[in-house]
């Protein structure tokens, strides 16, 4: 399934690589949709040989109510129950393109787990390298991916949906319904699945390549609306977690609602680190003037800027390691490239701090969505 948005730059991309899936055709269906489109996307689509439902409707735009519109239009226009149609339902973004083998490695995961309810792919970037800001995303993929994503499923933690490359199974969905209230409904998923018992699996072997911006101010944007449902989240559904983590004492429990505290551990972290950055330079200045006088308790206020500055260097040092290791297939960028990305891996951290707080000024604000634009085509050797 494809919400989309005038994305006529780029869905033929993603149109092609669902078209050379190393997975039999007849076992899978497209459903596109296209959300209040005034260019000629709906027309490409068609043109592929795909099903395209059009919606207009001003009011209620969005991936949130396409989705659940679409559903609606596969049952009772198209008369196919598709909760018994179909086992699981793919989610994509226009602008990605899907490996291969995205599907059959889908379908590996779910004979291996015939329990699994939901699976997160590998949401790989497209175009790592078109500037230093897409490289900061990528290294910040690339690390979530290994060091958190992964090291989650293989602890029997659940993983997060991440809005895109996911299959979720029809009967849960069927079962749940598609009723998201906020602006990640990848998130409410996520939380209301572990409220469940249930987790999201993680398949790193099933790839897709999505679109990162170029701009830093629609980079902020996006961000900022993430943060927002994010807060939303958390306020909706910490309390729930919270009973169930008193009443069921399961570490899955307490996992997510940690996760679900992230914003709140963002603007924790920027100001502790502050006031340590801030500590240190007062103290060597006391040092050199000679009048400074070291006491044990020192230490502790040191521990967090250089954990801070560890974290942030083994981030550029690692993830491009991590990376030419399971991508090999991909061009190799040179190691020292992504020491150059570093004043701008600051600058992309020292943004969650303003994104978080307008985030939580807005939190309210759940139905103010605004298009994410994606230009950028795919170089087909790459993938």
């Amino acid at each position: 399934m494809i919400a989309a948005h005038n994305e006529e730059a780029v869905i033929e991309d993603l149109l092609e690589s669902l078209q050379t899936q190393n997975y039999p055709g007849e076992l899978f269906d497209i459903f596109v949709v296209a959300d209040n489109c005034t260019d000629r996307m709906a027309q490409l689509v068609r043109d592929a040989g795909f099903q395209v439902f059009e919606r207009f409707n001003k009011e209620k735009k969005g991936k949130t109510w396409a989705i659940k519109d679409l559903l609606v239009y596969i049952e009772e226009t198209l008369g196919i129950a598709w909760w018994e149609e179909y086992q699981g339902m793919a989610m994509f973004d226009a602008d990605n393109v899907v490996d291969a083998e995205f599907f059959h490695q889908m379908n590996n995961h779910f004979e291996l787990h015939p329990n699994v309810k939901a699976v997160q792919g590998y949401a790989d970037t497209k175009n790592p390298n078109d500037n230093h800001l897409t490289e900061v995303y990528a290294l910040a993929y690339w690390s979530a991916s290994r060091f958190w994503q992964l090291p989650r499923f293989r602890s029997g933690l659940s993983c997060a949906l991440a809005g895109t490359g996911f299959v979720l199974e029809t009967k849960t969905l069927r079962r749940m319904g598609w009723n998201p209230k906020s602006m990640v409904e990848d998130l409410e998923l996520s939380a209301q699945l572990v409220l469940e018992g249930e987790r999201v699996h993680w398949n790193e072997w099933a790839i897709i390549y999505d679109e990162k911006p170029l701009d830093v101010k629609i980079s902020y944007r996006q961000r900022e609306r993430w943060i927002r449902g994010h807060w939303w989240c958390f306020l909706t559904y910490s309390p729930d977690l919270l009973r169930a983590v008193l009443k069921h004492r399961q570490l899955r429990d307490l996992d997510m609602l940690l996760y679900l505290f992230a914003p709140a551990q963002t603007l924790l972290n920027f100001f502790l680190g502050f006031f340590g950055y801030v500590w240190t330079f007062w103290l060597a200045f006391e040092f050199f003037l000679g009048e400074g006088h070291f006491h044990g308790w020192h230490i502790m206020l040191l521990i967090w800027p250089l954990l801070t500055l560890v974290q942030h260097l083994s981030l550029v040092l690692m993830a491009p390691l991590l990376y030419r290791r399971t991508h090999p297939t991909r061009p190799k960028q040179g190691f020292f490239r992504y020491i150059q990305t570093l004043p701008m891996l600051w600058f992309y951290f020292l943004m969650w701090v303003p994104i978080t707080l307008q985030a939580m000024w807005r939190v309210k604000d759940q139905g103010s969505w605004v298009r994410t634009p994606h230009t950028q085509r795919v170089v087909k050797a790459g993938v």
